[in-house]
């Protein structure tokens, strides 16, 4: 019996954390090892209390992390929790199938959009904040991980969404400066991996020059964008440093002019044409090199339907931290 006694002692460990007074600031933590007992004489009694043994002492306790509020701070919890959900949106083993489910009936799905859109808003929130277009818009496809319309829930899924019909999918775009200053936007959808997908091309540029650009560099595809070329490795070298560079930071919400001209059905090493002809407004609402959040303002329709409704809100990951292989070019 005496034995049984000593093993439950040893094997069976409490940890729990007292709080010593009011005046205590923090907490300190204890060891209690039950049946260990040791007698204490109060008020004229006798108490029997448990022995315990200190972990950590109230005046040193560990030190949470301190959380930044300025916009890129935000912006990389939104990219930890994009790149968390669409990871366990792939887990395809025993395990990740058992998450879901457990997730699904805790109602851990609408935990995760309140979350993710609450990190929008409060990068939306932020006042004046800039970006430079030739390392957060100009480079390889961004991956589309994220979309909502906040002014119109019931709008419903865009069209490249509802024909995607695997869940490693990508879709995205990817903006780029042709040779002779012309801006370009490749739309990317696949549909069943890269042997079926979609893929649209469109032109775009500023809609007014702004406020902390050079007063004499004038605004459209020929202006400031010459002095993008070096940066994003486009254009000739000669027009391209002909004159100084302008300021390139830009002020969001930044606003675009895009018409789509061109589109194609991509099966295995088939491509098939596709009519699209339209104009649109993007407006970029917040660009870092890694994300970046766009609205379409307008609606844009397609040969096969409506493409996407006005109001919806895309959040875009640079593609090798999404793939967690190489940048991904789709300008050939």
């Amino acid at each position: 019996m005496i034995g049984h006694q000593q093993s439950y002692v040893w094997t069976k460990v409490v940890l729990i954390v007292s709080l010593l007074g009011s005046s205590a600031s923090y907490s300190d933590a204890f060891v209690v090892l039950p049946g260990v007992n040791q007698q204490l004489s109060v008020g004229g009694g006798t108490t029997t209390t448990t022995r315990s043994v200190r972990l950590w002492a109230s005046s040193s306790p560990p030190s949470p992390p301190v959380l930044k509020d300025d916009s890129y701070s935000i912006a990389t919890r939104l990219l930890g929790s994009l790149l968390e959900a669409r990871k366990a949106e792939l887990d395809s083993s025993p395990v990740g199938i058992v998450k879901k489910i457990i997730g699904t009936i805790q109602g851990k799905q609408k935990q995760e959009k309140e979350m993710i859109e609450g990190y929008i808003q409060r990068i939306l929130d932020m006042p004046r904040q800039t970006y430079d277009p030739s390392k957060s818009l100009f480079g390889p496809l961004y991956c589309t991980l994220y979309n909502y319309n906040p002014s119109n829930p019931n709008q419903g899924t865009p069209l490249w969404e509802k024909i995607s019909l695997k869940s490693d999918n990508l879709k995205g775009q990817q903006y780029f400066v042709n040779s002779d200053y012309e801006m370009s936007i490749v739309n990317y959808a696949e549909i069943f991996g890269s042997l079926v997908a979609v893929r649209a091309k469109a032109t775009f540029s500023p809609v007014k020059k702004q406020s902390d650009e050079k007063e004499d560099t004038p605004s459209g595809p020929t202006g400031w964008i010459q002095g993008l070329t070096a940066a994003v490795g486009k254009g000739s070298s000669s027009s391209s440093t002909s004159s100084p560079p302008p300021t390139t930071l830009r002020t969001c919400p930044d606003v675009y002019n895009v018409r789509a001209f061109e589109g194609e059905i991509i099966l295995g090493d088939v491509k098939l044409p596709l009519s699209i002809d339209g104009t649109a407004k993007l407006v970029v609402l917040y660009a870092d090199p890694r994300l970046r959040i766009f609205v379409s303002s307008d609606r844009s329709d397609s040969a096969v339907g409506t493409w996407e409704q006005a109001g919806l809100v895309v959040v875009q990951v640079r593609s090798d931290l999404v793939t967690g292989t190489g940048p991904i070019d789709l300008r050939s």
